[in-house]
């Protein structure tokens, strides 16, 4: 048997994470009313966040180290 709970909130997971508004958006109107979906798509868009912030440190790193 496959394990459907995985897939269940797949696309609120991939969409939370690379747009993180987005992602918190959906927090929002899920709070009241699906406790398991809001809390899905608030941690994937804090580690969106996160991540974006990782990756906009490292190009400014790399733009310092090919500048000097």
């Amino acid at each position: 048997m496959q394990n459907t709970e995985a897939h269940d909130y797949f696309w609120a997971k991939i969409v939370s994470f690379f747009f993180p508004v987005i992602g918190l958006l959906a927090f929002a109107l899920n709070i009241g009313r699906n406790e398991e979906a809001a809390n899905v798509c608030a941690k994937w868009s804090i580690l969106g966040i996160l991540f974006w912030i990782v990756v906009c440190c490292l190009l400014l790193l790399l733009a310092a180290m090919v500048t000097s």
